[in-house]
């Protein structure tokens, strides 16, 4: 798995950029970003091994920075607990899959993704009365993210539905993606989608995300955030019907 080709690099360096400004800007959301963009112009594999490293260092500094308003411990644990599980199942499927029904996979995931976001934006659950359903979203949404490298349709949709303030959110998502990365790196590593180099261009994608978080926190303060994400939903969708032509060119040819 080798880069080749310099305007892939620049590429990746635009989608962790964008990805940064949603992040910084909503606490989450770098998957949904930089996934699509690296599967429409590289491949499915490439994007999930990428986003491992980032994942993991820049939800520790957002964790560190909102330690003090967290979920309570069985509800974060669980929830990150089962992520790292189906994360692992996840990248068992990542290897196994053809790149074209991968690729498929994550322009049918924001699909859902955008869907969901326009359609039932008021989806509400009681804590109290939701408990149990922590570790299966959870597992759930692991599947997604090591398969197909997003998890958002299922992890933040979920924890959405709380209508958890922003300062609770972001600890709690931050340790479901942690979890996940240090389930996805043993097995990425066995399957031996990480390399050295893979790994020095993803601690450089770190970099990029972490330095464009800012912007996206000048964003959330200037700009209403619901503008945001629907332009961000429309990048999306796009991104999405370039995968769907793609794939259909290739299976119709």
């Amino acid at each position: 798995m080798a880069l080749d080709n310099f305007s892939y690099y620049l590429i990746i360096i635009a989608s962790f950029i964008l990805a940064g400004v949603l992040k910084g800007a909503t606490g989450a959301g770098a998957p949904i970003i930089t996934i699509p963009v690296i599967s429409a112009f590289y491949d499915v594999r490439l994007a999930v091994v990428l986003m491992v490293v980032p994942n993991f260092l820049s939800n520790i500094q957002q964790l560190y920075y909102f330690r003090k308003s967290i979920l309570p411990l069985f509800a974060t644990f669980s929830f990150a607990l089962g992520g790292g599980g189906g994360a692992f199942l996840g990248t068992i499927f990542l290897a196994n899959l053809s790149l074209d029904i991968l690729s498929f996979g994550v322009g049918i995931i924001v699909i859902i993704f955008i869907s969901f976001k326009f359609f039932v934006p008021t989806w509400k659950l009681e804590y109290k009365k939701s408990k149990n359903l922590f570790f299966p979203f959870g597992f759930f949404g692991g599947i997604f993210q090591g398969a197909a490298g997003i998890s958002a349709p299922i992890s933040i949709t979920f924890l959405n539905s709380f209508k958890l303030d922003r300062k609770t959110f972001i600890p709690t998502i931050s340790v479901y993606f942690m979890m996940m990365s240090v389930f996805q790196a043993p097995a990425l590593i066995h399957y031996e989608f990480m390399n050295f180099e893979i790994f020095v261009i993803s601690l450089i994608c770190t970099g990029i995300l972490i330095i464009s978080m800012p912007i996206g926190n000048k964003i959330a303060k200037s700009v209403s955030v619901e503008l945001f994400d629907k332009l961000i939903l429309i990048l999306l969708g796009l991104i999405s019907l370039k995968i769907f032509f793609d794939f259909g060119i290739k299976f119709y040819l």
